[in-house]
């Protein structure tokens, strides 16, 4: 019979004490992880490794155990140690949930041989006729495994054109590719490879694949014969060209972003100018949409992560780019802009000091749930060149009391997101971002009841 994957003798101690605990005690576990000596890095792991070993991945729901740790440990980075205690919590909780959930058990990762055949490239091409199929996901994830081991661990590029090819469909099918794939480039989490893709195997390869989006982003680089073409990389955004391209981003229905992208490359446009314009155009989405829904950017992310790498092929960046705004998320939000909110400009609050501003953006994150005041305030502080640390820090602090495990990981980790385009980001209006997720905690804060639970515990 299967036996369960199992790990060195320090990472089974420590599942073990996971495996025995409960959500109830979580703080004491994460306390007790510590003084066995474990890392914050190395307690997210196991959390991770857990994931895998126990929840089902095969949908058509998703665990977010796997994908959340990675960037949970980049947010984390950028708080005080208190909340990333609490933020430590929140993952805890969240996985504990999930051992309970219908929905993902019970299921063990059995120990497999894996599937090869004569070369890398034939199991390649077997695996992914597989994950097209979406029949036989055991057998996808044997290939997978069979794949990994003939290759020493070189998977990456076959899981991102998998996520990239279901993105019009399901953005969370690239989340939960890239996100592992994040993982495992922190510390030495990289031998740990095989066992924790296996879920985002499991959850690409279900069910048959629509493939409309993907022929349509394939039909736009035929047609601008855009894979002969020498792609301008690199230079300096065009802001002007920036301030043109976002709101025909906005404006176009959906389906027709592929071919607004496909033209401008065409013509020559850089790509740091494209990469820029699809930036902001999804963060005023997300503020304008009156919404709190991390995915309007969180997709985007992932693909604008892709793109600015470069160690991927461009076989994978000119679809991940054509791509961006085929989600559902997008889709869904762009058939609501008759009833989407104002784009609220910076405030005219010259005369406050940064702490000021920075207790006033809290306020009014508390006082209005429409988010625009939060946005218009951050807005004022990012122009008047404030800290963008400090800002980050105090959002995601606020963004882990404004819900349970689900909702504040998922805010925590936009956040992550929002504050890295910043960062990146050349042009005036780089505010937009934090904005959109002062904004998001505001329309969240009214349900910070749910945060108790966690609060407790804390």
């Amino acid at each position: 019979m299967y036996q369960v994957v199992r790990y060195e003798k320090q990472i089974e101690a420590g599942l073990a004490k996971i495996e025995s605990g409960t959500a109830e005690d979580a703080g004491r576990l994460i306390t007790s992880l510590q003084a066995d000596g474990l890392t914050d890095h190395q307690i997210y792991l196991l959390f991770a490794l857990a994931s895998a070993r126990w929840i089902d991945h095969h949908g058509p729901w998703i665990g977010h155990g796997t994908l959340n740790m990675g960037p949970m440990i980049h947010a984390s980075a950028l708080m005080d140690a208190r909340h990333q205690r609490l933020a430590m919590l929140q993952a805890a909780v969240y996985v504990f949930d999930l051992f309970q959930a219908p929905n993902y058990g019970p299921y063990m990762q059995p120990q497999v041989s894996g599937v090869q055949r004569a070369t890398p490239e034939e199991t390649r091409q077997d695996l992914i006729q597989q994950f097209a199929d979406g029949t036989y996901q055991n057998l996808s994830e044997n290939l997978f495994v069979g794949l990994y081991r003939q290759t020493n661990g070189d998977v990456r590029d076959i899981m991102l054109q998998m996520g990239i090819q279901e993105y019009g469909r399901n953005e969370h099918k690239l989340l939960i590719a890239l996100r592992t794939l994040d993982l495992l480039a922190i510390d030495d989490f990289a031998k740990y490879g095989e066992s924790l893709l296996r879920p985002a195997v499991q959850y690409l390869s279900s069910l048959p694949k629509n493939t409309l989006y993907w022929e349509r982003v394939q039909a736009e680089i035929s047609t601008h014969n855009l894979a002969e073409q020498q792609m301008r990389w690199e230079g300096e955004v065009g802001s002007k060209l920036v301030e043109t391209l976002v709101p025909q981003l906005i404006e176009a229905e959906h389906g027709t972003e592929a071919s607004l992208f496909a033209r401008h490359l065409a013509q020559g446009v850089n790509l740091p100018t494209l990469y820029e314009a699809l930036a902001l155009a999804s963060s005023r989405i997300l503020i304008q949409s009156g919404s709190y829904d991390e995915h309007i950017v969180t997709g985007i992310h992932c693909l604008l992560n892709i793109l600015r790498d470069v160690t991927i092929p461009a076989a994978l960046k000119l679809p991940a780019l054509l791509i961006s705004l085929e989600s559902a998320r997008t889709r869904t939000f762009k058939d609501t802009r008759h009833d989407w909110l104002a784009m609220p400009t910076p405030s005219d609050v010259t005369s406050r000091s940064e702490e000021e501003l920075l207790e006033a953006i809290l306020s009014t994150i508390a006082s209005d749930p429409t988010g625009l005041e939060a946005a218009a305030l951050t807005g004022a502080y990012l122009q008047q060149g404030f800290d963008i640390d400090q800002l980050t820090q105090a959002l995601m602090h606020q963004s882990l009391k404004v819900g349970g495990p689900f909702r504040a990981l998922h805010i925590t980790k936009m956040i992550w997101g929002l504050w890295r385009e910043t960062k990146l980001s050349t042009h005036p209006d780089r505010w937009t971002h934090l904005a959109a997720a002062a904004a998001a905690i505001a329309r969240a804060y009214p349900k910070r009841e749910q945060a108790e639970r966690i609060l407790r515990l804390w």
